[in-house]
């Protein structure tokens, strides 16, 4: 459409989508999220900034990636992340400063103080949120090894769970697959973090060997060890040296996932 088109239909598309962002019934939130994508893939984004409606848009994004006991919370948690990743590319410059504000409030507010501290006990939507780190971390680069202190542990915690606690291989692939993410666009930083990879790949590989393994599995955590010895090549030979020197069973099928 026309620029003219969208500033005579804005008044009258507007109150509808963000009724149904903020509406109580998460179903409805879905259906008015997913109609803010599709207004945001034509929208002149001049308009959507002089209107006003990124931050009310914004607003109630923030509502709905803040329900953690809902049956539908996990996808609200997707798709929610997905429209904010939306509105932020199409308001904000590349490499801005106010990017770099939202991707941390997102990451730093929504995932590891939301998510993470307040959902726990709803293992699809921490699932959903390892399949959608990614997507965040993408845009953020380097920047993102300011959060490797809260990302790391908890990706590792979900590959060596506490007394009790089953994840399913959907929710430990995905945890893997975010580490994987974490890692290469962390590598600066992973001289420091590898030796906590490393451990934490170990146990879950003895884990596995316990209650039988799962190929697919297997061969993320070998993906792993490759990422972790490229980003840090010496200090990873140093951590396999200490398990050869401790386990050799161990330290033999380690180096035949990465080898």
């Amino acid at each position: 459409m026309k620029q003219s088109d969208w500033e005579v239909l804005w008044p009258l598309v507007i109150p509808p989508i963000l009724a149904y962002m903020s509406d109580w019934e998460a179903i409805h939130r879905l259906s008015g999220i997913a109609l803010a994508r599709k207004l945001l893939e034509g929208a002149p984004k001049d308009l959507i900034r002089r209107s006003g409606i990124d931050q009310l848009m914004r607003s109630s994004l923030d509502t709905s990636l803040q329900r953690y006991s809902d049956s539908l919370s996990p996808a609200l948690f997707k798709n929610a992340t997905m429209a904010m990743l939306d509105l932020m590319f199409k308001t904000t410059q590349p490499d801005s400063p106010e990017r770099f504000d939202r991707l941390f409030a997102l990451l730093g507010d929504n995932v590891i103080g939301g998510a993470w501290s307040f959902g726990y006990r709803m293992p699809l939507l921490i699932q959903t949120t390892y399949e959608v780190l990614p997507l965040i971390l993408e845009p953020l680069g380097l920047a993102s090894v300011r959060f490797l202190k809260g990302m790391i542990p908890q990706l590792l915690h979900t590959l060596v769970p506490g007394e009790g606690m089953k994840p399913s291989v959907a929710m430990q692939t995905a945890s893997l697959r975010a580490l994987q993410h974490v890692i290469n666009y962390g590598a600066p930083r992973m001289t420091y973090w590898s030796g906590e990879i490393v451990s934490g790949i170990a146990k879950c590989w003895v884990l596995l060997e316990d209650k039988g393994r799962d190929s697919a599995l297997s061969k993320l955590l070998g993906a792993v060890l490759k990422d972790i010895e490229k980003a840090c090549p010496e200090i990873f030979l140093e951590h396999m040296r200490v398990i050869q020197e401790h386990d050799q069973k161990l330290f033999a099928q380690l180096k035949s996932l990465f080898s």
